[in-house]
């Protein structure tokens, strides 16, 4: 393979992982659907044409983030002509409040991985059945050879004792 196609790989492989926390970050500031759309596609074109500026092992999230906020607001000053929903100041306060929000979700994501690791087998075979599978209750019931009302609870269980270790884990405690 030579340089071009594991360039291509790379960039394909980040893009796929991101893309919609990217494309998330994209609805936060445009609000029309199919402007979202066009700003995405002009956010992966750059970001493709400047990949090899792109730095590996730095946090691709991030540097994609910073080229939508060029993009967005270069958007916006092509449409200065349309009315626009809010100013440069709360869209620059949207932009930087996403940021916050987006680090402590994959800050709960990656708790949520370690306190999913932490589960007895029966509890993560439990939740495999509910929400990989999506099966609903009655079938999760009739799988496991229990009661819908036990089902019920044992979710209920597991739930807490999740949202607890993640909790801890991310405001610095480890259970």
């Amino acid at each position: 393979m030579d340089n071009r196609d594991s360039t291509t790989k790379d960039f394909v492989a980040l893009l796929t992982r991101h893309s919609g926390r990217i494309y998330a970050f994209i609805r936060t500031l445009v609000p029309g659907h199919f402007d979202a759309e066009d700003v995405f596609q002009e956010v992966s074109a750059t970001m493709w044409e400047k990949f090899p500026q792109f730095r590996e092992g730095s946090d691709f999230r991030a540097w994609a983030f910073q080229i939508v906020r060029f993009k967005v607001f270069s958007f916006r000053k092509l449409r200065a002509h349309v009315p626009q929903l809010f100013g440069d100041e709360l869209l620059q306060r949207l932009a930087d409040e996403h940021l916050l929000i987006d680090d402590e979700l994959d800050a709960s994501y990656h708790a949520l991985a370690d306190c999913y690791q932490k589960l007895r087998p029966e509890d993560r075979h439990l939740l495999d059945l509910r929400y990989v599978e999506a099966a609903t209750i009655a079938t999760v019931a009739a799988q496991v050879g229990r009661s819908v009302d036990f089902v019920y609870k044992a979710l209920r269980r597991i739930h807490g004792w999740l949202y607890r270790c993640i909790d801890d884990r991310v405001g610095g405690g480890d259970p």
